[in-house]
């Protein structure tokens, strides 16, 4: 024990000391100031074995809310992660549209079967913003068929995009892999 330190458990023995002799707890808990040099000399040696004990290997030990075990993530990782989020988020948007877009495509083919089971000429009638408008069988076809394909259209650009997501996905995972990182991001 280097010199402060002696000073410092002069100090505590002669104030507890001091204690005893006026009486209180101390003098209640022990009687003779043989026992309570005993007890201080136990609480000195207690003080000692913590400060002297090896320290555990790795221990949690928790600076500015991290613990000695968590990674350290550089800001290529944090990037890497944020853009990993970001990309899951859109594509969680995306599929979405896919099924929003494949419900309407079915629907579509429900109204072209309707159509071509019509047997009266002229029976039809679209929706052209809030207005039914009445047209022939070949010009409710025409604009079945037309909606059919803008339809068919923006699901195929929907597709892309959501397959251009995944590629992305994997680029930030491999690179997150290549980093050093388990790839959990």
């Amino acid at each position: 024990m280097n010199k402060s330190n002696q000073q410092r458990v002069e100090k505590w023995k002669a104030q507890k000391v001091v204690e005893w002799e006026k009486g209180g707890k101390l003098r209640e808990k022990y009687e003779t100031r043989e026992e309570l040099d005993k007890w201080m000399e136990g609480q000195i040696n207690k003080a000692k074995k913590r400060v002297l004990a090896p320290k555990a290997k790795n221990p949690k030990v928790l600076v500015r809310g991290k613990t000695s075990n968590d990674p350290e993530v550089t800001w290529e990782d944090q990037q890497n992660i944020n853009a990993y989020g970001r990309l899951n988020q859109r594509m969680m948007e995306l599929e979405d549209d896919i099924k929003a877009k494949k419900k309407l495509a079915q629907e579509i083919e429900d109204g072209i079967a309707e159509l071509e089971a019509l047997i009266d000429d002229d029976a039809c009638k679209i929706l052209i913003g809030e207005c039914y408008v009445q047209v022939s069988n070949e010009e409710a076809e025409e604009f079945v068929e037309e909606k059919k394909k803008l339809a068919d259209a923006e699901l195929s650009v929907i597709q892309l995009s959501f397959r251009s997501c995944i590629g992305r996905v994997l680029m930030c995972v491999r690179s997150g892999l290549e980093r050093g990182g388990n790839g959990a991001h």
